[in-house]
């Protein structure tokens, strides 16, 4: 922001004007709306195999084609002048991809103005292993001239999103950037923290988190073992996975000062459980194995719209729990 204070000694003749080229990743966001849109591509393009899929098969399927054809990161295809960072998102790639969309509509229900978004998956160009590697930088950069760290030097907002499937604490990029989000003073006041606390009893250590290239975890691990014990940071860890876990559904302060919302109900829910309580709210019973779930679907659309609904089965199942407040 153009307020900062600058660091004693910085030459800050160049901080004078922000940097707003597409060389800064800060300028890698993309729109709240444009990742609602990648859901519905995704949905379209998986059907009903969709809520298996995780980052890594949207990353196969749409992301990486994207940038193969346009020679740069999906964020950039879509924004081609840049798009200044507000929230960074700290995340799992083995996530259901469904529920990571639905834990940060949560994070941002309230919010009038949307937050343009910075996730690495479509921050980054998607390619070979080497493109990787050259935009995380080699082994002699430091871990604050990563694009991820950067980028999260100018964000307004410390996103950490949870999933029932996989720990972030198991991912060394996520610690890292737990990290630098403290050392940058993102910890408690500008921390959002959302997904289901399904790892609040889990007390690996940072030692063990693993990383897609191992130098990358020795590299993050050599460096902030310099600066923390490892203990302190594994501490930080339990207070992240723990978050909201005094049984209540409300929003709540935890020791730490962050505020937590509370896992979307359906997070949880398959297809047919969220078709089940449409139709216990409808009141209308099906003869167990009578129908085809499409079947059920279009019965109950009638029911409720007296008409069946266009667009696929999860974007309509979607319409039927707004419109029955089932969310």
């Amino acid at each position: 922001g153009k307020n900062k204070p600058i660091a004693a000694g910085v030459d800050d003749s160049a901080k004078k004007k922000e940097d707003t080229s597409t060389a800064n990743p800060a300028m890698w966001a993309m729109t709240y709306e444009q990742l609602l849109a990648v859901r519905h591509l995704a949905e379209s393009t998986f059907k009903e195999e969709f809520e298996t899929k995780s980052m890594r098969d949207i990353n196969e399927e749409i992301i990486k084609p994207v940038c193969q054809q346009n020679g740069t990161s999906y964020a950039l295809s879509k924004n081609s002048a840049g798009l200044k960072i507000d929230a960074f998102v700290s995340h799992s790639w083995d996530e259901p991809f469904g529920e990571f969309v639905t834990a940060i509509e949560e994070a941002f229900h309230n919010k009038m103005k949307k937050p343009t978004l910075w996730i690495c998956a479509f921050a980054l160009m998607q390619g070979n292993p080497e493109d990787i590697a050259t935009q995380l930088g080699t082994d002699e950069t430091a871990l604050d001239q990563s694009p991820f760290v950067r980028a999260l030097k100018e964000a307004d907002t410390y996103l950490i999103v949870r999933n029932r499937k996989k720990d972030l604490c198991a991912r060394i990029w996520c610690i890292a950037e737990f990290m630098f989000a403290k050392k940058y003073g993102f910890i408690p006041n500008k921390t959002l923290v959302t997904g289901p606390d399904t790892f609040a009893g889990v007390t690996t250590t940072c030692l063990d988190a693993g990383s897609f290239d191992p130098d990358d975890k020795a590299k993050i691990l050599t460096e902030l073992l310099t600066e923390h014990s490892y203990k302190q940071i594994d501490k930080y860890m339990n207070q992240f996975r723990e978050f909201g876990t005094l049984g209540s559904t409300a929003s709540k302060k935890t020791s730490t000062g962050v505020e937590t919302i509370p896992a979307p109900k359906q997070i949880k829910l398959s297809i047919s459980e969220r078709m089940d309580r449409i139709s216990i709210e409808l009141e209308i019973k099906f003869e167990e194995g009578s129908l085809s779930k499409s079947d059920k679907l279009v019965a109950m659309e009638m029911d409720c719209f007296s008409e069946k609904q266009s667009g696929n089965m999860m974007s309509r199942i979607r319409k039927l729990e707004n419109e029955l407040d089932l969310v």
